[in-house]
């Protein structure tokens, strides 16, 4: 005859579900989240320019590659913004639809364009933003990087003032590691195929 009673120690296999169900989530978020981290916690490098170099009558000091939808070229469009640059000696470069701060940037004296992924990866080699190319008086380039030691998250930890000013002295310091956002909507996909990240597509690429 079968017993009517359940040992008190015999394990219950419903009380192993809810462990077993929470490892499950916990390893399949961490594993996108830890690719989102190192999207922002590793540089990236720069290309080869494939298109011709341009013939300019006279070079602009400096370029800026800035992405509208993130938040580090938010931070350095934010400290370019304090400057007043001559007309014509700085341009920005902006990926993507047309942001808010555009026109602090026009105030403040840089030649704005707008420019798609490929654009700027065409041109300048770069794959990121934000994204430093500066000159000398000669209109050699001195220096290709990022604004800072780190990621920029604020428009205080942007040193473009000093990166500038020591190309333009001839003392071009070595370049700082480019931490920021993918522009590129092919690498995009590639980096974040779950559009965790870059849920908007890059206007243009």
């Amino acid at each position: 005859m079968p017993s009517r009673f359940v040992r008190a120690d015999q394990p219950s296999r419903g009380r192993w579900i809810a462990p077993i169900l929470f490892g499950i989530w916990f390893v399949g978020i961490s594993i996108p989240l830890a690719s989102l981290a190192a999207q922002h916690a590793l540089p990236f490098a720069r290309r080869a320019p494939t298109a011709p170099v341009p013939q300019e009558a006279r070079a602009p000091r400096a370029r800026h590659v800035l992405a509208a939808d993130c938040a580090c070229s938010r931070a350095v469009a934010d400290r370019l913004a304090t400057r007043r640059v001559p007309p014509a000696t700085e341009e920005i470069w902006i990926v993507g639809p047309t942001p808010p701060w555009r026109p602090a940037l026009e105030r403040a004296g840089y030649a704005v364009r707008a420019a798609s992924a490929d654009d700027v990866t065409a041109r300048f080699g770069v794959v990121g933003a934000p994204y430093l190319v500066a000159y000398d008086a000669s209109g050699v380039e001195r220096y290709a990087g990022g604004y800072a030691p780190r990621r920029p998250r604020l428009a205080g930890d942007v040193q473009v003032e000093a990166l500038v000013a020591s190309v333009l002295a001839g003392t071009p310091p070595p370049p700082f590691p480019a931490y920021g956002c993918i522009v590129g909507e092919t690498l995009r996909q590639q980096a974040d195929p779950g559009r965790l990240a870059y849920d908007t597509p890059v206007a243009g690429s």
